[in-house]
Order: structure tokens, then sequence, then C-alpha cells
């Protein structure tokens, strides 16, 4: 039986089918070795600068990237801005995180000015998130960067409000400005 199944393996004919499935499996081992993140879009940015921006598949690679992760959907638009400003002299790696500074900088002032809230205590707040890589703000603290509301007229439910409406704003620009 051995001889057999020996001479049935060395003689059988691969099927189209078999090589299709074979095909996916080595291209699925491929992505997992690929990781897709704020790196390997800046080597893409980096390529794309160095070729004076002639390489017109490069945009599409790189968007395309983007969309495929989750963690880098958020950063879609900043990650556009940057490529319009970007400078064919300058090291893509460093003016990437002066550009990203400077908009968080930026956004956060506006954001602070606009929600009317206490900027030393968001910027410690929301900065210390950013470091620490997750976002796990409380209740407690948002009410504490919050200006003081009044209890009476329905304070309570639109204090409730603004809290969930703050906390989602910080989770987004999270989102967008952590690496």
């Amino acid at each position: 039986m051995a001889i057999y199944t020996d001479l049935h393996e060395e003689f059988k004919v691969i099927t189209a089918k078999e090589n299709v499935a074979s095909d996916i499996v080595f291209e699925m081992d491929l992505v997992r070795n690929i990781v897709v993140n704020i790196d390997y879009v800046l080597a893409l940015v980096a390529k794309y600068q160095k070729e004076r921006h002639k390489n017109k598949k490069i945009p599409v690679d790189i968007f395309r990237a983007i969309n495929s992760n989750l963690e880098l959907r958020p950063k879609k638009e900043l990650i556009e801005m940057f490529i319009k400003q970007l400078d064919d002299t300058e090291d893509t790696y460093e003016a990437w995180i002066k550009f990203r500074d400077e908009q968080k900088a930026k956004e956060l002032a506006q954001i602070v000015a606009r929600e009317n809230l206490k900027m030393p205590e968001t910027k410690d707040l929301i900065y210390t998130a950013i470091q620490n890589g997750h976002f796990n703000i409380t209740d407690a603290e948002i009410a504490e960067i919050l200006p003081p509301i009044s209890r009476f007229g329905g304070g309570i439910d639109k204090r409730l409000a603004k809290k969930r409406y703050i906390y989602e704003l910080l989770n987004h620009f999270f989102m967008k400005y952590h690496d």
C-alpha cells in the first residue's frame, strides 16, 4: 500500500484548483509579513518624494495602505496634508514628526477654544493618553476639563451630553495623533 501511495503522489496531476489554493495560502502568508503602519506609509511617501512625485502609482499604494489599516484611517486627512506640503529636500521622517506635532498642537488649541475647555488640563490629559498609547480617559477626568454648567433648567442632561461629546471628540483626536 505504501508503494502505491508513493507512486500516486509522484505521478498525480496537480489541478488548477490546487494551484490556486496554494497561491492563496502563499499570498496570505506574505500579507501577514508586511506590517502596514505609519512607518510603512512614510516609507512609501519617501519613495514618492525621492522620485520627485513622478510615479503616480505610489499615491494609490499609500492610500490603499491607509484604507487597509483601521488605525491609519483616522490619519488619512493628516497624511494627505503632509504629502501636499512636503518639500523634496526634507527628510520624510523628521518632516512628519514636525508636521504632526504642529498640527496636533494647533488642532488641540482649536478644540479647547471652541469647546471652552481648560487648556493645561486638557493638554495633559490627551498628551498622556497619546504617550501611553491607549485612550482610557474617565468620566471624572472629562468633568475636570469642562467649564461649569448650571444645574438648573436641564443643566445635568446638558452636562452629560457635553461629556459624551467631548469624550468622542478627544477619542477621535487620540486616534488621529497616536502612533
